[in-house]
């Protein structure tokens, strides 16, 4: 068995690590949450209409930790080698600190409901953290014109806004049975997948046992939900969307056109959600229902219908993803592009949609909270 076939074969172990782990852990968060009764109760602003556990970050850490721990021993046996996996891995553990902060904060918002400047807070110095560690953007391609741009000492601001807008994007999109899961499920496996093509052994490991996470959380979280992620699971999932292309640096395939391409709707939805804001002059944590999923529900799609659709919309995105890890970035690159124009407008579309139908039926409006 060649290096590549063998590196394929203990990946898929430590997925079957995860999925394992994480299914057990999040069944037992899901029976010691209705002992203790320790529910998202439903208002007017929420989707679902009964009392759900909102604990599932908890066993979506929980299942990611130790599989994480677990994985590189098993991978270690088999290569023979047990403790050479743990000394490769054991730079990237820097990054535990910062993923460590953004559950602590996730889940005293989820028991506590943190107020959001000191979220922010929170997120800007796990941000720095990561900045001081060396995961940067350090250049920029330009599409067509294929043009390389240093970005010196801009960098820093940029990928800084970057970690915390996509932090906070998948927050705010998790608002639907499934909707997060799902986009982070597939974000994970396009990572892991091209990490691998492009020989970046540990974070296609780390990529999978996410992967393997979310799939034993989805068994309890898809419609109708049995749990919810809460803050303490969608904000270290976006940190970690962020933070692990900045990790493999740029020379991955797709630097940061893979993430930002599978993460278009979750990117989309927060610009959004900041004109409006700034439009309705209110801050911008104030929560809403004219959310992308809010407003494909108020049309009336079915929650698995928008499931299925955000799932082919985001596989469709990762085919030249994919392809730009094995061929020249400037041959696949144009696909990329064409991806973006169609989501962008998808996003214009649906807003004029929305609100015709609004104005259509002037009694019926969604309520702002």
């Amino acid at each position: 068995m060649d290096l590549f076939a063998k590196n394929i074969v203990l990946a898929f172990s430590a997925f079957v690590v995860a999925f394992l782990i994480s299914s057990i852990t999040i069944f037992i968060v899901i029976r010691l949450s209705h002992h203790f009764k320790l529910f998202d109760a439903p208002d007017e602003r929420k989707i679902h209409s009964r009392n759900i556990s909102r604990l599932g970050g908890i066993g979506i850490f929980l299942g990611f930790f130790i599989s994480v721990g677990i994985s590189p021993f098993i991978v270690g046996l088999w290569m023979e080698y047990p403790f050479v996996v743990y000394a490769k891995i054991l730079p990237k553990l820097l990054f535990i600190l910062p993923v460590l902060l953004m559950f602590i904060v996730g889940l005293f918002d989820d028991f506590y409901q943190v107020k959001a400047r000191w979220k922010l807070l929170l997120q800007i110095i796990a941000a720095v953290i990561v900045l001081i560690a060396g995961a940067r953007i350090s250049h920029f391609t330009i599409p067509f014109i294929w043009k390389t741009f240093e970005l010196g000492i801009w960098s820093w601001p940029i990928t800084f806004l970057w970690i915390i807008g996509i932090t906070n994007a998948i927050n705010l999109i998790d608002g639907m049975d499934g909707l997060s899961g799902i986009i982070s499920t597939i974000a994970f496996s396009v990572y892991g997948l091209v990490f691998l093509l492009n020989n970046h052994f540990i974070l296609a490991v780390i990529s999978l046992v996410l992967v393997g996470t979310l799939l034993g959380y989805l068994m309890f979280n898809f419609p109708p939900a049995k749990i919810f992620m809460g803050d303490s699971g969608s904000l270290v999932l976006g940190f970690l969307l962020a933070v692990l292309p900045l990790v493999a640096g740029p020379d991955t395939g797709s630097f940061m056109y893979m993430p930002i391409t599978l993460l278009l709707i979750p990117i989309g939805d927060v610009i959004s959600a900041i004109i409006r804001r700034y439009r309705n002059r209110v801050p911008f944590f104030t929560p809403d229902m004219e959310h992308v999923h809010h407003k494909l529900l108020a049309l009336g799609l079915g929650e698995r219908f928008i499931l299925r659709v955000v799932s082919a919309t985001m596989l469709i995105s990762a085919i030249p993803l994919v392809a730009s890890a094995v061929f020249p970035f400037h041959k696949v690159g144009v696909y990329i592009f064409i991806v973006w124009v169609v989501i962008c407008s998808g996003f214009i579309v649906l807003h004029f949609i929305y609100r015709h139908k609004q104005e259509s039926l002037p009694g019926i409006s969604i309520e702002e909270s």
